[in-house]
């Protein structure tokens, strides 16, 4: 949980052991998380830099390594300090960089509608190739914040069903509503309809048609793609 607040895997599982002991040594903490002691040693020393642990030097005998060394760099201990203290800037610093990309990403939208309005593809984007088509899809299954809607038809081409199941599972996990009609014969693949089950576990909604006329995925109402083109908005519409 800490990873979005940029700590690594090996400070977050540091800090999550000094969490549930909010003071030890490191040898302690190589013990509690199986990270190698060399390591340890240096990750509560970048949470110290940090201001998320401050530092004890404890240098009595009973207080030395586990080899029996007293030397400070096992014997010093490790203390939590305070997360509402000590996290409140990550998260600040995480708010004003989204908020900046946000703006960024607003800009660069409005740049690219107003070019393609006057271009002669108009809306309307032509992708070309197995690897576009399915870097196309993958855009529009993890960028979509509120809503997915899709017709699935046939057999995967572009995007293997692994692939596209790993992508929804991400929006699903996300919240982001996903609602899909299928093809009566899409769920004759091996394995789709146990896939399926899972999905409608999980939150998707899925309705079966006896036929459909082509695929279809729609991200948020705003950006659409069907197997042949993919199409971006000629301006902002707030979904219906």
């Amino acid at each position: 949980m800490l990873r979005a607040l940029g700590l690594g895997p090996a400070a977050e599982a540091v800090y999550m052991a000094l969490m549930a002991q909010p003071m030890a040594r490191p040898h302690d903490l190589a013990r509690q998380t199986g990270i190698a002691a060399a390591e340890v040693a240096r990750v509560p020393a970048d949470l110290e830099k940090r201001g998320l642990v401050s530092v004890a030097d404890w240098l009595d005998g009973d207080e030395s390594g586990p080899a029996g060394r007293s030397d400070r760099a096992l014997s010093v201990r490790y203390r939590l300090a305070p997360p509402s203290v000590a996290l409140a800037p990550f998260l600040v610093e995480q708010r004003n960089a989204l908020h900046q990309a946000e703006s960024a990403f607003s800009m660069l939208i409005e740049q690219y509608r107003n070019t393609a309005v006057n271009s002669a593809g108009g809306v309307v984007e032509v992708v070309v190739g197995v690897e576009q088509v399915a870097h196309r899809f993958h855009q529009l299954q993890f960028g979509a914040q509120r809503e997915l809607l899709v017709f699935l038809v046939g057999a995967p081409v572009a995007v293997p069903r692994e692939d596209a199941d790993l992508a929804e599972s991400s929006a699903l996990d996300r919240g982001v509503d996903f609602r899909v009609v299928a093809a009566g014969d899409y769920l004759d693949g091996p394995g789709v309809v146990r896939d399926v089950r899972g999905a409608i576990k999980s939150g998707l909604e899925l309705r079966l048609a006896d036929s459909l006329p082509l695929k279809m995925v729609v991200s948020d109402r705003q950006r659409a793609m069907d197997r042949w083109t993919w199409r971006i908005p000629m301006r902002n519409r707030a979904p219906s």
